[in-house]
């Protein structure tokens, strides 16, 4: 069984669940910039990042941490997003300096973990072609691959152009310019209920906040509703309970 933490943004959701009663922990990203309506400070969200980082270290193999919008900023920037402008160089060298511990997704068992979801819209446009090349339509793992990387290979190098221009994107429901956001921006509203971008696969995403609880379709479920999940892969019917 996969548990699966949705947007973290300072909260301590994440220590409740034991993590030796799961095969795979997930994060899904945005571990900082806590909303001001919470009163988490934002010194206690660093020492929460810290936490995760170290929980990561010490199951290196069962815990993946994916990235959201609200870490990728602190690399290569966005005006969008509220940000720690005051501790902006210590959760930078955080990154910077654990940048090997992340991924901007996984696939497990045919069921697809990112940020936010992959549109295939996005994947089509003409400026993330140019940096990705052409990707299989059948299989999210070659556009996942890519990405992480593209990742690797921008911290590495000390050079975000090409990593912003693939995902730096974000649709008019976000306020940007685009007809579909990119895998750590689009929005689940950017998708119907009907829509199967990935045939044979499961996705699973955060990144927009839901108040009535998870959102979860045929195809797809967004999480981000503050609290942690378990996901049970039956035959080809994936389950979805809040723990």
């Amino acid at each position: 069984m996969i548990l699966v933490n949705p947007d973290v943004h300072g909260r301590t959701f994440w220590k409740d669940p034991i993590v030796d009663d799961y095969s795979q922990v997930i994060f899904l990203g945005d571990y900082l910039d806590p909303y001001p309506w919470e009163n988490i400070d934002k010194k206690e969200a660093i020492n929460n990042f810290k936490e995760i980082l170290d929980l990561k270290k010490i199951f290196p193999d069962k815990i993946t941490l994916l990235l959201g919008n609200h870490d990728t900023h602190y690399l290569f920037g966005n005006d969008d997003c509220r940000i720690d402008s005051v501790n902006y160089d210590e959760i930078r060298n955080l990154f910077i300096e654990n940048y090997e511990l992340f991924k901007i997704g996984i696939v497990l068992d045919k069921i697809s973990f990112t940020h936010a979801p992959i549109h295939p819209e996005w994947k089509n446009n003409s400026s993330v072609k140019n940096v990705l090349g052409e990707t299989d339509d059948k299989f999210p793992e070659d556009v996942i691959n890519k990405l992480n990387n593209l990742w690797n290979k921008s911290v590495k190098k000390n050079n975000y152009l090409d990593i912003n221009k693939v995902l730096g994107k974000a649709s008019w429901i976000r306020g940007g310019l685009n007809n579909c956001g990119s895998p750590i921006w689009a929005d689940v509203r950017e998708l119907s209920d009907e829509d199967d971008p990935w045939p044979g696969y499961y996705q699973i995403f955060g990144h927009t906040q839901l108040r009535e609880g998870p959102a979860i379709f045929n195809h797809f479920a967004c999480l981000d509703c503050r609290k942690p999940f378990e996901v049970l892969k039956e035959e080809d019917k994936v389950i979805i309970t809040e723990v």
